[in-house]
């Protein structure tokens, strides 16, 4: 195997104005926790779709300026303030409403942030997920230094205050208790046994901790706690058998815990419960659920539910009846490859089922019926007649109606799950799948019967798959599923009778593709993109999509009168270059949405054009290309760079002005120190978008001198000298 590599790596930033388009869905996602602001509007957090706000009590939502991040716990104080709490992010805050974010600098900065409240001097209280005892901080000033106050629970996963006390449940010591803003902490376990402490709430009268006990007999099931606020004694009220509850919350005297699909109500303070669990409709399995409540308000006139997957749903009568409360909300993550027809695009998602956009309507809704319900679409194919659906674990489908309905074509052994398709688009019947192990699998009449071929050499997995014809495929290997390792691409010319190892040694796939001119492209889990031919087994590496860009997707792009393209969906959006030349990758950004998969229309289907791009995101749903790519983009005004230039003036008394520039948004910290290295002022501290940006130091009360000032962003690290004279 020969792999060649190229000798300069250059990273250049273009972008054409409007360039992308949400298609508005598909509606739903990831939400995790909830606040409410000083106004009393609602805030929704996400799994890397950023903050959602309702005006209206939750019956629609949109989303504030987009931050990038796995939120664990949002929390309004008095003054206003938001903070929220991200997983290995640390807490953030906004003082605009959630316009701009800034994270301050403290020991929180790598932690998972997982609950904040605040006591009545405004002490803030943060609970951080842990293996170690460090879980509980305390912050005396707003949130801008913290520091540890307890450890005595290995992670605090709720934090409240009920009256003058402040409460944290966490695991293995259950609750503790402060009685003094937070700086001492009592352990007041509710349970003999070791109890870990999931979601707390309080009323005027209790105190209510949702958790699990750790003993070998129970281990899958729930108890809630409460605690007497007069008597400071423990009751156990309820006990919910083979359910993880993971969120409890109250009204006055009425109370919601729930968790998976599990929903209990109770009106009596905890005395009793009611199981106001969904049910299955037709509108989807568990009411749209899929994989339950992980989070939950509850007001008097509206009565809100996180779902891991349906986004949120809403109640005006305490759950006994709910409805979907996702208008405005796309925070789905699209897994699947976007599968093109002539009136309809077939989405696949993570935590939310599947999906078609009609063209015509331009409309979205749920399809594929007959699949599990809890099962992911990894892959996609149709020969213009039949739609070929690989689930990740429950085998392969097929649709005669369009993806409408489904039905088992492929399952059994090493024939579960299914990463990868091709549907030949002019040989009728001839279909070729691949996924957890390594048996390509084909079919020449539709699906009506299968064989497969093995792979010299295992375990492998199959991530990629392409024909030239019947006789001649190319197979990627990888990992799917967890199983299998790398090992290249493999060629048959005998329709996998036999095969030859075609280059990429111990190398593997996570996407893999194939010109109308016999090239190949191969998109490496090593986030590397490598070209080749179908006729020789040297690859050649492209330059290098950036210094931690992770590689999703990469596929040609064939486009009338133009050079082959390559584009590749990242997590720093979509990137394109042309193909075998020495260009670099230009980074068409997508409102900061990491790019998870791509398709490209070949021909035009409703209101779609030839060229144009399709791409699903992780946290934004999908969106459209305006036009096709041109040959080099248009390029804007976003440098190629990063890059920190001299202040002006220099020297300069009092104020000067210093600028710099970043070609993609990034965490930007921008300090200046003294001469023997003392932190003097902060300029910048928190994420900024592409461009070239400029911030005023104002040295009033400073000492003449040199300084020296020092930016870093992403990896980038600069510093220069400046001079101060009075």
């Amino acid at each position: 195997m020969a792999v060649l590599f190229t000798a300069t790596i250059i990273d250049v930033a273009f972008s054409q104005p409007g360039f992308w388009q949400s298609l508005n869905g598909p509606e739903g996602g990831v939400v995790q926790c909830f606040a409410a602001d000083n106004s009393g509007d609602i805030l929704a957090g996400t799994y890397f779709g950023g903050v959602y706000k309702s005006t209206n009590r939750g019956v629609s939502w949109a989303q504030l300026p987009y931050v990038n991040l796995d939120i664990r716990s949002l929390a309004v104080n008095a003054s206003g303030t938001i903070f929220l709490g991200a997983a290995t992010s640390g807490l953030w805050k906004s003082t605009d409403g959630g316009a701009t974010w800034v994270r301050p600098t403290n020991i929180l900065n790598n932690r998972t942030v997982t609950s904040v409240a605040f006591h009545s001097s405004g002490n803030v209280i943060a609970g951080c997920a842990s293996t170690s005892s460090q879980s509980v901080f305390q912050s005396t000033d707003n949130g801008e230094t913290f520091f540890q106050v307890s450890a005595g629970v290995l992670s605090g996963n709720s934090v409240i205050r009920q009256g003058a006390n402040m409460y944290v449940a966490g695991d293995r010591n259950g609750v503790l208790r402060s009685t003094d803003g937070g700086f001492l902490w009592t352990t007041i376990n509710p349970s003999s046994s070791q109890f870990n402490g999931l979601s707390m709430t309080s009323n005027a009268n209790y105190v209510y901790v949702v958790g699990r006990r750790t003993a070998a007999t129970t281990p899958d099931s729930s108890f809630i706690y409460r605690r007497s606020v007069s008597t400071g004694a423990w009751e156990l009220v309820h006990i919910q058998r083979g359910v993880v509850l993971r969120t409890i919350s109250s009204v006055g005297d009425t109370l919601l815990a729930a968790g998976d699909s599990t929903v209990l109500v109770s009106f009596n303070a905890g005395q009793s419960w009611i199981d106001r669990s969904p049910q299955a409709t037709s509108a989807g399995p568990i009411a749209l659920y899929y994989y339950g409540l992980a989070a939950s308000r509850l007001e008097r006139d509206a009565q809100l539910g996180g779902c891991v997957g349906g986004g949120i749903v809403r109640s005006t009568d305490f759950f006994s009846t709910w409805n979907p409360s996702v208008q405005g909300m796309y925070n789905t993550h699209i897994v699947a490859k976007p599968l093109i027809l002539a009136d309809r695009i077939l989405i696949s998602t993570q935590f939310n089922g599947r999906w078609k956009y009609d063209l015509t309507n331009q409309t979205w809704a749920r399809t594929g019926g007959g699949l599990p319900a809890n099962d992911v679409v990894a892959s996609f194919a149709s020969d213009n007649s039949i739609v070929y659906v690989g689930n990740v674990t429950n085998g392969l489908w097929s649709s005669s109606n369009w993806g409408e309905t489904c039905s088992q074509s492929l399952f059994g052994t090493n024939a579960t799950g299914f990463a990868t398709i091709y549907a030949s688009p002019s040989i009728a019947g001839f279909v070729l799948a691949g996924g957890r192990g390594e048996r390509p699998w084909k079919t020449t009449d539709g699906g009506g019967t299968w064989t497969f071929s093995l792979l010299p050499g295992s375990p492998y997995s199959i991530t990629g798959i392409t024909a030239v014809n019947q006789n001649e495929y190319f197979v990627a290997t990888g990992n799917f599923g967890g199983y299998g390792a790398g090992n290249g691409v493999y060629k048959t010319t005998n329709g996998g009778s036999t095969y030859t190892h075609h280059g990429l040694q111990f190398t593997g796939a996570v996407s893999f593709d194939r010109s109308s001119n016999n090239k190949l492209v191969f998109g490496s889990a090593s986030d590397q993109v490598l070209e080749g031919d179908v006729n020789v087994t040297t690859w050649t590496a492209t330059p290098s999509l950036g210094l931690g860009v992770k590689l999703r997707d990469v596929m040609f792009y064939e486009y009338p009168g133009q050079p082959i393209r390559e584009i590749a969906a990242t997590s720093v959006g979509l990137c394109e270059r042309e193909a075998f030349s020495q260009g670099p990758w230009v980074k068409r950004a997508l409102g900061g949405f990491e790019v998870a998969r791509i398709e490209v229309v070949r021909a035009p289907a409703g209101p779609l054009f030839t060229g144009q791009i399709i791409a699903g995101t992780y946290g934004g749903g999908v969106h459209q290309s305006t036009g096709p790519l041109t040959s080099v983009g248009e390029k804007a005004d976003i440098p190629d760079e990063f890059a920190l230039e001299q202040n002006y003036p220099n020297p300069f008394n009092p104020t000067t002005t210093l600028r710099f520039s970043i070609p993609y948004s990034a965490f930007v910290i921008l300090k200046v120190y003294d001469l023997l290295g003392r932190e003097v002022a902060t300029l910048v501290n928190e994420v900024r978008v592409p461009g070239s940006h400029e911030v005023m130091w104002d040295a009033r009360g400073m000492s003449s001198g040199v300084y020296f000032y020092r930016l870093a962003a992403g990896e980038f690290v600069a510093t220069k000298k400046l001079l101060f004279t009075k």
